[in-house]
């Protein structure tokens, strides 16, 4: 009985993980950013800060719009 016993590892993402890589597409996180928008300013703002984050974070986004930080 070759095999019995054994388990096949299988890869798995996490809900946080692909929500980034989606996120990180154009389309994606435009329909996502104008969802929340509907819902209110907390949900939209939680959704900026996630397609933000999901795009590189707020270093790389105040680097490609030459703006700062703050």
């Amino acid at each position: 009985m070759a095999g019995r016993g054994r388990i096949k590892a299988v890869e798995t993402k996490n809900w946080e993980n692909l929500a980034a890589e989606r996120l990180a597409e154009a389309k994606e996180a435009c329909c996502y950013l104008e969802e929340a928008f509907v819902e209110g300013p907390e949900m939209f703002l939680l959704a900026l800060n996630r397609v933000v984050n999901a795009r590189g974070g707020v270093g790389k986004l105040a680097k490609k719009t030459e703006l700062s930080r703050e």
